[in-house]
């Protein structure tokens, strides 16, 4: 048996490839070649041709027939188009941002995207949705648009992937390069309460070995993934802070005056949740995390630790400490004032009735 990956050395790149291999598939990889992974077997084909355009990826892939394609880099229109006629089996990796209201949370009602977003939920109708979200999605649609004609093909909608060798490493570093500057109090917009779905890289490399695994199930379908686990961005804080062996203080700070941490954000925008229905990837393909997620941000410290990012993000992290310090002691002093108002909270009550003993009329509150 014969399978293609085509990209490879990104985060789920190295277990993908290895994924295949355990199953018996003599496997080739095609990417740009700038770079390769230690992790990956020599024994594995090295193709060097450039996904994003046919031109480069045709030629590359002339005379060639494979069981099995997976698509996780490049224009996925194009690689369909060219590896449809090659193969019986496609799976294609896509992003997170089709769904209406995911870019521009004020173009729904009521504001923000679905929560959580399921396969079902309404998608982008047009270019003035959101420019490049709508392109990913002609490109998904395009995709499909072979099932059926060509091969099987099943597309996976990929959440935000962490683990080593991630190369856009700023919503964690954001947090360890504070921890490391020994930060521990650190401003989050609205108590840092936001969703968004991450994904550690071998469970998501999981999720689309499991479409190689039950190509009947999977056939004609779209799925979202993610880590069964998701944390808001204070448990993330937390989690990451403690994987470093340090405590972390969240301080809330209003989203409109968060400026510091819109990075934390999706598109760098509004403080709202982005999270994954994954129901039909668990139900048709029985998908669960093989690495809980806690571990995985933990290994993903590690990996950070061992390769830290370019000391060019340190700086552009540590240039928004001053509004962050500026923004704590606003917040604090605004606390200690409104801590000294009149509050009148109310005492709980269980609401239902709860009669103490057979055959009383009226509940314990006389109702």
């Amino acid at each position: 048996m014969k399978a293609l990956l085509i990209g490879g050395t990104g985060p789920t790149g190295r277990f993908l490839i290895n994924g295949l291999l355990e199953r018996g598939y003599e496997v080739a990889m095609l990417n740009r070649g700038g770079r390769d992974d230690s992790h990956i077997p020599a024994e594995v084909e090295r193709i060097k041709a450039d996904p994003h355009f046919k031109e480069s990826l045709a030629p590359a892939l002339e005379g060639r027939q494979f069981d099995v394609v997976v698509g996780a880099y490049g224009r996925i229109k194009i690689v369909s188009d060219v590896v449809a006629p090659l193969t019986e089996r496609l799976i294609t990796i896509g992003g997170m941002a089709i769904f209406r209201g995911f870019a521009d949370p004020k173009s729904v009602f009521p504001t923000g995207c679905t929560v959580p977003l399921s396969e079902t939920t309404p998608l982008l109708r047009s270019p003035q949705d959101h420019v490049f979200g709508y392109k990913m999605l002609q490109a998904e649609q395009h995709v499909m648009s072979h099932h059926g004609k060509d091969c099987n093909v099943s597309h996976f909608r990929y959440p935000l992937i962490y683990g080593a060798g991630q190369v856009m490493p700023i919503r964690f570093w954001w947090f360890i390069q504070r921890c490391l500057d020994k930060r521990r109090r650190v401003a989050l917009p609205d108590g840092g309460l936001t969703i968004i779905s991450h994904g550690y890289a071998e469970n998501m490399a999981r999720a689309v070995l499991l479409g190689v695994d039950k190509p009947e199930n999977a056939a004609g379908k779209i799925y979202n993934c993610a880590d069964q686990r998701q944390f808001t961005l204070a448990q993330l804080g937390e989690v990451l802070y403690e994987a470093m062996g340090e405590e972390i203080e969240i301080v809330s700070i209003p989203d409109a005056v968060a400026s510091h941490a819109r990075v934390l954000q999706v598109f760098n925008d509004e403080d709202f949740h982005r999270m994954f229905d994954i129901f039909s990837l668990q139900h048709d393909l029985g998908y669960r995390d093989i690495v809980d997620p806690i571990d995985g941000l933990r290994q993903t410290v590690r990996w950070y630790q061992e390769n830290p990012p370019a000391d060019s993000l340190a700086e552009e992290v540590r240039a928004q400490y001053a509004i962050e310090d500026a923004l704590i002691t606003l917040q604090d002093e605004a606390l200690e004032k409104m801590t000294r108002l009149d509050h009148n909270e109310p005492e709980y009550f269980h609401g239902y009735a709860h009669p103490k003993k057979m055959g009383e009329t009226r509940d314990h509150r006389g109702r």
